[in-house]
């Protein structure tokens, strides 16, 4: 269930209903399930959603933000959504931004549990959730307009772990760590592959620096060698060199690989609707 939260939006409302529509229909398979919730627009938002026959919830007099994220997290309860996606178009995030968490919840499957994509260029934006059926459960939207600060509460308290994505936050909770494991032990070669392909950073950097650190080790006692014999041991030398070259080798590698697959996430998820 995907819900835009919107205020005088006329200018990218349409585009973003079409192309979440398209993509849900289309990519995903499904009855596109769109509801808008409007705080009282004076332009012509209500019209051009009405004219699409996509739900709208109306608020005719301005409510806090707090009351309109509120009204979202209370619907997708009641109608009890495996995930929730709010998107927020006040903070300048776009359909891309859903569609990219909605692409990462089906990929996931039941290792997926929640994200965040912070406003693009309006700190009093709430930015772009997903959101899932145990973490919703959880979220009563009394936090006002300082959505990081709430987000930090819940890190604290263990109900998220907290990664910075270039200029931007992820928010995992503990169940992505817990399903991952009893994941493991049933399906081992499956969640592997799922791991090397959705975190070569992680597995490509982390292999690197064992690699570095071993190089380290042999050119420390290359070094000693030399100042004990006055000569020169090719072989650890060389091998220092080798490991070297193989560990630098495989951080490039991760860092590369991470970036093509936010790159293809990105392709994959709105080729679609380009061509």
């Amino acid at each position: 269930m995907v819900v835009i939260l919107s205020k005088d939006s006329e200018v990218q409302i349409v585009s973003t209903l079409q192309l979440l529509r398209f993509y849900l229909a289309t990519k995903v398979g499904i009855d596109p399930k769109l509801t808008v919730i409007d705080n009282c627009s004076g332009d012509r938002t209500i019209e051009l959603v009405r004219s699409l026959r996509i739900r709208i919830l109306e608020h005719l007099d301005p409510e806090p933000w707090s009351a309109i994220v509120k009204e979202a997290l209370t619907l997708g309860k009641e109608e009890g959504v495996r995930t929730l996606v709010i998107l927020d178009l006040k903070g300048g995030n776009d359909a891309e931004d859903a569609i990219s968490l909605i692409s990462r919840s089906i990929k996931e499957e039941d290792l997926f549990a929640s994200a965040y994509i912070l406003p693009v260029s309006n700190t009093r934006g709430i930015g772009c959730w997903a959101l899932d059926r145990g973490l919703l459960t959880k979220m009563d939207g009394d936090f006002g307009y300082d959505v990081e600060k709430k987000m930090m509460d819940l890190s604290s308290r263990g109900e998220l772990e907290v990664e910075n994505v270039s200029e931007r936050f992820r928010l995992n909770s503990k169940k992505v760590r817990r399903n991952f494991i009893r994941s493991f032990w049933k399906y081992p070669t499956k969640t592997i592959t799922y791991f090397f392909r959705s975190h070569p950073l992680t597995v490509f950097g982390g292999l690197g620096l064992f690699v570095l650190l071993v190089a380290t080790g042999t050119g420390i006692y290359t070094i000693d060698y030399f100042y004990q014999y006055n000569t020169l041991n090719y072989f650890p030398a060389i091998l220092t060199m080798a490991l070297i070259m193989i560990g630098g080798f495989f951080m490039v590698a991760g860092l590369m690989l991470n970036a093509l697959n936010v790159l293809v996430e990105r392709v994959e998820a709105i080729k679609k609707w380009v061509s």
